[in-house]
């Protein structure tokens, strides 16, 4: 896991990321590679669903800490928008113990004043097909963290729907 990780690090740090006018237009989805942070707008297509386009794109190298990494994310969200990170955490006193405690992570806040659900599949490392993965709700101003323990290279975000009440 260590090496998956080392290999990932060097692939992401020696991507340039060149500057170009982004395409703004509302799709029902995206895929995103590992090591960025993206801030997205919902756009409702009715009372229930949503499409979102990409408003920011940033390259994020640092592995942060798995759980403490709050300052990561905006303290308040806009309304409608939905800020997240695609990256590498671990934690641990010893760089043994970190070593250890490799995870993929997804940090994401949402400004919608409704809880959200959504979809996302992942392509895991060396995979060749993106495979359905469980998420769970987003809450108002709340952040959520997903967390895999195996290496993910790509992760496709869509579906984002009024979460059902009962």
């Amino acid at each position: 896991m260590k090496k998956v990780i080392i290999i990932l690090c060097c692939l992401f740090s020696g991507i340039n990321l060149y500057s170009q006018e982004m395409d703004t237009t509302s799709q029902e989805g995206f895929s995103f590679p590992l090591g960025c942070k993206v801030t997205i707008k919902l756009v409702p297509i009715d009372s229930v669903n949503f499409h979102y386009s990409v408003l920011k794109f940033e390259e994020f190298n640092e592995i942060i800490d798995t759980y403490n990494n709050d300052s990561l994310l905006s303290k308040n969200v806009e309304e409608n928008i939905i800020e997240f990170i695609f990256c590498i955490g671990t934690h641990g006193d010893t760089e043994e113990e970190k070593e250890k405690h490799y995870k993929t992570l997804l940090l994401l806040k949402s400004g919608a004043k409704i809880h959200l659900d959504y979809e996302a599949d992942a392509l895991f490392y060396q995979q060749e097909e993106y495979q359905s993965t469980s998420v769970v709700t987003l809450w108002s101003q709340a952040k959520i963290v997903e967390m895999w323990k195996d290496a993910i290279e790509f992760i496709a975000i869509y579906n984002f729907h009024k979460k059902e009440t009962n």
